[in-house]
């Protein structure tokens, strides 16, 4: 009989123990999923919920980074709602819109806009009369100076330009155009995404365009002949006559320019593409495959709103000639401008890359802060040595080299220029990346010019209207001004 109650107890505390696990393994999932997955689920474009929660709720605003206001939604007397984007073309890819499905920062912080975390009597007030609860707003860490005049920069010119703070990740400007204007994508949607001469307007250029990255590659390639020459890398020396040839593959160097006798930081400075040709056939190509695909290729990036992977497809089965092509920034490699930011970034904050964000800061109708975005270390792209070498040879790019329209300037700055072939034209796109003051990097910035641009030599022209607007006294105290007066007054315009 003993027995038996004893095997009935054993047979209850197991299903006791049963349920109990079961219990808190369900608290832990509820706990998992409000704080990593609750956002994403909510925010499915495939949950009904959400449209339950956008007819409840008047949408929140989206803020620049001093306040002032880049989206709001504007209710009529009769309670027709309005979504008002006061910038115009301006913002457009950043911020995105709200019609036919969402981009940009709209779609990246739907579930915040839609949500309201206002003082709760006023919510009680709300439901009792029917009224619809006010929606949270999002800060962005977005530049409004520093944006118009990325904007006004590259004027008619299809382009991007992505500048980033290297020491936090904070994406202070993202331009793309050709752009559209998003107060009125309801009546142009149906012309713009079937009339070829609007250009892909709705591609946001500097996270989805890719474009070989030409010259600025030799970023890539120099860290790697670094890493696989530590100790005698400074003992390079190459003699360049305008061109080379190798087993019957011919290279030239940009306009047949012969740079004659050079050591690594002059070839990289001149933007040798012999040399740099020449560094590829002796590079570990699978060495050389594998450090890239760790510099960002052919993976997901930590961004929040739409972006393509880069491509990085050099093997070891690869041909003399794609190798040559790859190791000076041709061939098949392709790039987004905000990847190419992002090297830029790591390489001024000592070889770290910090996760690049749009979002600062929640707060609520009444204007409480109720959630602060943080930076956050994303991955170590290289060595702080590394960095330095690299800072170093870029910086000789500024000052004896090819981003001369900077060597002036009132900072000092680091970077690296590029021009891309990319079809049996002359035309060619043009790209710099860089940063500054170089000692002290402050911004990390990407500019690419489309093919057939005009109104500038290169790129690098356009980095130095960008980077002399971040550094004057004025970008301090005139970043509330809401108005676009002076965008005619682009010097490509």
């Amino acid at each position: 009989m003993a027995e038996k109650k004893k095997s009935r107890n054993r047979e209850i505390m197991a299903v006791v123990y049963t349920f109990l696990i079961l219990f808190f393994a369900l608290i832990g999932y509820l706990v998992y999923y409000n704080a990593t997955v609750k956002e994403n689920v909510v925010n499915n474009t495939y949950n009904k919920r959400i449209e339950v929660m956008e007819k409840e709720t008047i949408r929140g605003s989206i803020l620049a980074s001093d306040g002032t206001v880049l989206a709001r939604t504007v209710v009529a007397s009769d309670g027709t709602e309005e979504r008002q984007y006061p910038f115009g073309n301006i913002f457009s890819h950043v911020v995105g819109f709200t019609y036919k499905g969402k981009s940009g920062i709209e779609k990246a912080a739907n579930y915040y806009l839609i949500c309201s975390n206002d003082n709760p009597i006023e919510q009680v007030k709300n439901d009792i009369a029917g009224d619809k609860n006010v929606g949270d707003s999002v800060v962005t860490t977005l530049n409004v100076n520093l944006q118009k005049t990325a904007y006004s920069a590259l004027g008619r010119n299809s382009g991007a330009v992505v500048a980033i703070e290297p020491s936090t990740g904070k994406i202070l400007a993202m331009v793309s155009r050709p752009d559209f204007d998003p107060n009125t994508i309801e009546l142009t949607w149906d012309t713009i995404v079937t009339d070829d001469e609007f250009d892909s307007v709705l591609v946001n250029r500097a996270t989805q365009g890719l474009y070989a990255p030409g010259s600025t590659f030799k970023v890539f390639t120099l860290l790697e002949y670094i890493r696989e020459h530590p100790k005698d890398y400074e003992n390079f020396r190459y003699d360049c006559a305008g061109s080379m040839t190798f087993e019957g593959v011919k290279l030239n160097c940009f306009n047949g320019h012969a740079h004659g006798s050079l050591n690594l930081k002059e070839a990289f400075a001149q933007s040798c593409n012999s040399a740099f040709a020449t560094i590829g056939l002796h590079l570990d190509k699978e060495q050389f495959r594998n450090n890239n695909l760790k510099l960002l290729f052919n993976e997901d990036l930590p961004l929040d709103i739409e972006y393509n992977q880069s491509s990085f497809v050099l093997t070891m089965a690869s041909g003399i000639e794609e190798t040559m092509h790859t190791a000076m920034g041709q061939g098949q490699t392709l790039m987004t401008p905000l990847h190419n930011c992002m090297m830029a970034a790591a390489i001024a904050n000592d070889g770290v890359l910090m996760k690049p964000y749009l979002l600062d800061k929640l707060v609520n109708n009444s204007g409480s802060v109720i959630r602060k975005f943080s930076k956050e270390e994303y991955k170590t792209l290289m060595t702080k040595e590394e960095a330095a070498v690299l800072t170093e040879y870029m910086t000789a790019v500024i000052t004896d080299g090819t981003g001369g329209a900077l060597d002036n300037a009132s900072y000092s700055a680091a970077g690296k220029t590029g021009s891309a072939e990319y079809d049996s034209s002359n035309r060619h796109h043009s790209w710099f990346i860089g940063f500054a003051p170089a000692e002290d990097p402050q911004i990390a910035i990407c500019v690419l010019l489309e093919g057939g641009y005009s109104g500038y030599n290169n790129a690098t022209e356009v980095a130095r209207i960008i980077l002399d607007e971040f550094f004057s006294e004025e970008n301090s105290s005139s970043g509330a001004n809401s108005d676009d007066s002076g965008l005619e007054n682009s010097p490509i315009e």
